[in-house]
């Protein structure tokens, strides 16, 4: 009996010892489901990671939409205030540019001759949160919100060139969102730029914490990019842990950014607690066209026409949540 109160202690005190990240992780195995991807199953232990709770590994035909959302439009179904998602970008989010093939996630942006005063750019993005549809103005709630401590990773790859904003982040799951929540509207929901790019840069993905209580002048911004292989020619695995004292960014299972937490502006207005103590984070993938985070630049057209159409999508080969 004592053997295995010791043997139970040491395994907790794994899971709560913060993010060792080893890439060849340890795996001691509770079966749930019958599925087997990378030795793993949901319901097994991994050292420097947690239980994994949750996964897509994008193998089927379609998107599973009991796991996703389609979030259309430009943002106007929020709030008439919420135009270009914000931050001025030019395309319109539609299902359509949204596959699965291959066993990868694609979202691939496009360009077409519409009427005059509507959009030219389209794109996708696709969330575990609740939402409301641009185009069906139908309410749909939300199919996955992180845990209140874990880790969570992707594999992807970006597409290259200027004018190509791709991001896989959090947000709080309060934030606009048809998630049962009282809202909390940006950046007081908190948000987490796991992997971002600008195609232009495509060595130097960031990493974000953006925080606060009001935009701009009480609000905040944790940012460092990172130097790796070209992104849009190789898959990396992007991945982010969090606790009540830091949050931890990885690529490729390598620490490459660490914010502590509390935050140095706490008694100014920041809110370390939401990304600890609040009702948890929903999930994004997306693939912007311009916006103010790249200087409003929009792609050659020539990237519209190539037959390279990978080089013009953000491709996903699979997201795991992890629980400590």
């Amino acid at each position: 009996m004592f053997k295995k109160a010791l043997k139970l202690a040491f395994l907790l005190a794994i899971g709560f010892s913060m993010f060792a990240c080893k890439n060849n992780p340890t795996v001691k195995t509770v079966i749930i489901d019958d599925t087997i991807v990378d030795g793993i199953k949901i319901g097994d232990f991994v050292d420097g990671k947690g239980t994994l709770i949750w996964r897509d590994e994008f193998n089927g035909d379609s998107l599973d939409t009991t796991k996703w959302n389609y979030d259309t439009g430009i943002g106007l179904q929020y709030d008439p205030t919420y135009i270009n998602w914000g931050n001025n970008e030019k395309q319109y989010f539609r299902r359509e540019n949204v596959r699965v093939e291959n066993g990868k996630l694609i979202i691939e942006a496009t360009k077409e001759i519409t009427p005059p005063n509507r959009r030219d750019y389209f794109s996708g993005r696709i969330t575990t949160a609740g939402v409301k549809d641009a185009e069906t103005n139908k309410v749909t709630r939300e199919k996955f919100i992180t845990p209140q401590t874990g880790y969570v990773e992707a594999r992807l790859k970006s597409p290259r060139g200027a004018g190509f904003w791709p991001n896989f982040m959090f947000f709080g799951a309060n934030h606009l969102e048809y998630s049962g929540f009282k809202r909390v509207y940006w950046p007081a929901c908190g948000e987490i730029n796991i992997f971002e790019a600008n195609g232009a840069k495509l060595t130097s993905p960031n990493h974000a914490v953006h925080y606060g209580t009001r935009f701009p002048d009480k609000y905040w911004l944790q940012y460092k990019e990172i130097t790796v292989e070209d992104i849009s020619e190789h898959y990396h695995v992007y991945g982010v842990g969090w606790n009540s004292s830091e949050i931890q960014f990885y690529i490729n299972g390598e620490n490459t950014f660490t914010v502590p937490l509390p935050f140095p502006q706490e008694d100014f207005g920041a809110n370390s607690a939401t990304f600890y103590d609040g009702p948890g984070f929903v999930i994004k993938f997306q693939l912007a066209i311009g916006g103010n985070f790249l200087g409003n630049i929009i792609p050659d057209a020539s990237a519209f026409t190539s037959d390279d159409w990978e080089a013009r999508s953000l491709m996903v080969d699979w997201v795991r949540v992890y629980k400590h």
